[in-house]
């Protein structure tokens, strides 16, 4: 047994060990290549698809990369991804609550390609919410009106916090 630390080796080489004996000699090769270096990862398309939902919808993100040995989507500002894949191209479901930025990290070795795709939840718009009569009698009542858009459900509550009217917007 024994072991020789070769000349720094700049191209692919191929080494030859001879032995010799009583029995003639027997060569057995190894070849050592030169490694190349990794290619830069990139994303060719990140989506989201609606990227406009009402919260509790999904939206799928989908992405195509290149030069890619893995991905992560994360939640931006998170540390933790929500998904991994070593799939270059795929597709991966999401139900935000709010709206929220995803980040997708294409890797190969310590290279890496980032981009981001925002699924939007947008929060409901109160266009007018009046009283007719203003100002009423002591015992008399008022209407109530409203305009909203992007609610499901309306709830209306006096300064008591009593619920006075609970439906569809």
């Amino acid at each position: 047994a024994g072991d020789v630390t070769t000349a720094a080796i700049h191209v692919a080489t191929t080494f030859t060990l001879t032995a010799e004996g009583e029995g003639g000699p027997k060569t057995k090769d190894v070849t050592v290549t030169i490694k190349t270096a990794s290619a830069d990862p990139s994303i060719t398309s990140f989506s989201a698809t609606p990227s406009r939902v009402k919260r509790g919808q999904t939206s799928k993100l989908a992405w195509t990369t290149a030069n890619a040995e893995s991905i992560e989507i994360a939640v931006m500002g998170a540390a933790t991804p929500i998904h991994t894949s070593m799939n270059a191209t795929g597709a991966f479901d999401v139900t935000p609550n709010d709206t929220t930025t995803y980040v997708l990290t294409a890797k190969n070795g310590d290279k890496a390609a980032t981009g981001n795709v925002v699924v939007q939840v947008p929060a409901p718009i109160v266009n007018t919410f009046t009283a007719t009569p203003q100002s009423v009698d002591p015992g008399a009542s008022s209407t109530l009106a409203w305009n909203v858009d992007l609610a499901d459900t309306i709830v209306v509550r006096d300064s008591a916090n009593d619920e006075v009217y609970s439906g569809g917007a």
